[in-house]
C-alpha cells in the first residue's frame, strides 16, 4: 500500500507519457501474485508506448512464468525494434533460446554479442558458463582471460574461472583462483563450496572440511553441499546423519536428478543394491541422459536382470544412434554374455563413429581374431600405430598376427608387451603360445615351467597348466 501510495504521488508528478509509474504498478501486482492484474496494466503501458522496454520485459517475464514461449519472444523483438541495440533485451532474447533447448542458436548469438561488445561483461560470462555447461571449459578461460585483468576482483568472474579450472583438472590453479573468489566474495556460499572443491581436488582433505561446513553455516540449506556431506558421513559411516540429509534432499527436490544418483550411491555403499535399482529407476525417469542410461543399465545387470540391461541400452541407441559409449558399453555387455555377433557389430557401429577410436579397434580386432583374421590385423596394426607403448593393444596384436600366420610380427608383439610387463603372467601366457606355434617348443616349455612355479594364481593357469602338460608329453 506505501509503495502504490508512493507511485500514485508520482504519476501526478509525470507527464502523461511517461511509462514508469504504471511499470511500478505492474511489478507491485506481481509482488501480491495478481499476475492478471499486472498483465491488464502492462498491455495498456504498451498501447500507448509501442516497444516500452519495462513493459515488454515484464510481460515477456508473465509469458515464461507460464511457458508462453513464443508470446516472450514477440514482445523481446518489440522492444528490440524500437531498442535495437539494447544490451540486456538481446541477452534476454538468447535465454529464451536456452530455454527452449536452442544451444546452438545460444552460443552463436552470443558469440556475435561478445564481438559486438567486446568490454561488456554480462555477455562474456554468460558464454563462458555456456561453454562450461557443455564441456568446452578451455574456451569458458580463454574467454575470460582476455578482460580478467580488469575485473580482477570481480566474483562472477573468478568463480566461473574457479570451475572451468577444476573441469580441466588443473587443480593447483584452481586453488589459487578459489581463495582469490573467497577474498573478493566471503559471504557467499558457492565461494566457500568452490574452495572445499578446490582443496579436496588437491588432496588437502583437512581444509576442505571447514570450508564446506561454512557453506552449511551461511546456508543450512546449499544445495551442493549437503550433496557432498552425504558422502563425507557415508565415508565416516555416520550413516543415520547421512540419511537424514538425504531424505531431506528428496523430499526438497522430488525432481532433481542428482538426488536420485546419490540416493543409489548410498544404497550400494550400505549394500543394499535393490535400493540403488529403485534410485537409478527414478534418475533416469526424471532425465534420460547417457549418464543416467548408463547407470540403470550397469544396475540391472548388477542385479541379474540382464536381458533388461541390455534392453535400455538397445532403445537408448534407437532414439540416439550417435551415442559411441553407448555402443561400446553394449558390445561389453554382449560379451560378457558370450554373444560375440552382436557384440561385434556394436563394435563395428562404434567404430564408423570414430574410425580411429584406438580402444574400439583393439576389441574388435580381439573379437574378429579368428572368424576373420586378415581384417583383424589391420584393425590391430592401426591401434598398434596410435598405442605403441600400450600393453594391452601390443598383446591383442601378437595374437591377432598369429591367427593370420604373421609369425614375425606376433614374435616382435608380444616380446614388446612383456618387456612393457613383465610380470604380467598373462602375457608370459600368450608368449608361451607364440613360442610353441613358430616352432620353439622348447623355449615355450621352459617358459610354461618358470611361469607356473612363480605366480600360484592368475586367469589363465589352467590353460597354461594343460599346454605345459601336453608339450613335455610330446617331447618324450
Amino acid at each position: 500500500e506505501q509503495a502504490i501510495a508512493a507511485i500514485n504521488r508520482l504519476k501526478q508528478k509525470s507527464p502523461p507519457s511517461d511509462t514508469l509509474p504504471s511499470n511500478l504498478l505492474a511489478l507491485v501486482s506481481m509482488g501480491k501474485g495478481e499476475n492478471g492484474k499486472a498483465r491488464e496494466t502492462l498491455e495498456d503501458t504498451l498501447r500507448q508506448s509501442a516497444g516500452d522496454l519495462s513493459a515488454s520485459i515484464n510481460l515477456a517475464q508473465l509469458a515464461i512464468g507460464e511457458k508462453k514461449y513464443a508470446d516472450a519472444r514477440r514482445l523481446y523483438q518489440g522492444a528490440l525494434e524500437k531498442h535495437p541495440h539494447h544490451l540486456s533485451t538481446q541477452l534476454k532474447v538468447v535465454g529464451l533460446d536456452g530455454l527452449e533447448g536452442k544451444y546452438k542458436n545460444v552460443i552463436s548469438q552470443l558469440i556475435e554479442i561478445v564481438r559486438d561488445n567486446p568490454e561488456a561483461l554480462e555477455p562474456r560470462l554468460m558464454l563462458a558458463r555456456y561453454y562450461l555447461r557443455f564441456g568446452e571449459p578451455k574456451k569458458t578461460e580463454s574467454l575470460l582471460d582476455e578482460i580478467r585483468g580488469k575485473h580482477l576482483e570481480n566474483a562472477d568472474v573468478l568463480m566461473v574461472l574457479t570451475e572451468s579450472q577444476l573441469e580441466q583438472q588443473r587443480y593447483p590453479r584452481a586453488l589459487e583462483t578459489a581463495k582469490a573468489l573467497l577474498a573478493a566474495a566471503p559471504d557467499s556460499a558457492m565461494s566457500h563450496y568452490l574452495l572445499a572443491r578446490a582443496y579436496y581436488e588437491n588432496k588437502d582433505f583437512k581444509n576442505m572440511r571447514p570450508q564446506l561446513e561454512q557453506t552449511l553455516r551461511i546456508d543450512p540449506k546449499f544445495f551442493l553441499s549437503r550433496l557432498v556431506m552425504v558422502r563425507l558421513q557415508t565415508a565416516e559411516k555416520q550413516y543415520p546423519q547421512a540419511r537424514q540429509i538425504l531424505d531431506e534432499l528428496e523430499k526438497e527436490y522430488p525432481n532433481e536428478v542428482e538426488v536420485y544418483t546419490l540416493k543409489a550411491w548410498f544404497a550400494l555403499e550400505l549394500g543394499k543394491p535393490k535400493e540403488a535399482l529403485q534410485a537409478y529407476r527414478k534418475a533416469y525417469a526424471i532425465y534420460p541422459s547417457s549418464e543416467t542410461v548408463t547407470q540403470l543399465a550397469r544396475a540391472l545387470w548388477a542385479e541379474g536382470d540382464k536381458n533388461n540391461s541390455l534392453q535400455c541400452l538397445q532403445d537408448w541407441l534407437k532414439k540416439y544412434p550417435q551415442d559411441l559409449d553407448r555402443h561400446y558399453l553394449l558390445a561389453k555387455l554382449y560379451t560378457g554374455l558370450g554373444r560375440a555377433k552382436d557384440a561385434r557389430d556394436s563394435l563395428e557401429q562404434a567404430l564408423r563413429l570414430n574410425p580411429n577410436n584406438v580402444v574400439i579397434l583393439n576389441d574388435l580386432a580381439w573379437l574378429l581374431r579368428n572368424e576373420d583374421p586378415g581384417r583383424a590385423l589391420e584393425l590391430a596394426e592401426l591401434a598398434a600405430v596410435a598405442a605403441s607403448r600400450s600393453v594391452n593393444i601390443m598383446d591383442t596384436l601378437a595374437m591377432v598376427a598369429l591367427e593370420a600366420k604373421q609369425y614375425d610380427k606376433a614374435l616382435s608383439a608380444i616380446s614388446k608387451a612383456v618387456d612393457l610387463a613383465p610380470e604380467n603372467p598373462t602375457y608370459r601366457y600368450h608368449q608361451a603360445i607364440v613360442l610353441e606355434r613358430t616352432g620353439k617348443t622348447e623355449m615355450a616349455r621352459d617358459l610354461l615351467r618358470e611361469l607356473l612355479m612363480k605366480h600360484k594364481g592368475f586367469a589363465s593357469r589352467d590353460e597354461a597348466e594343460s599346454m605345459l602338460g601336453r608339450l613335455e608329453k610330446s617331447s618324450l
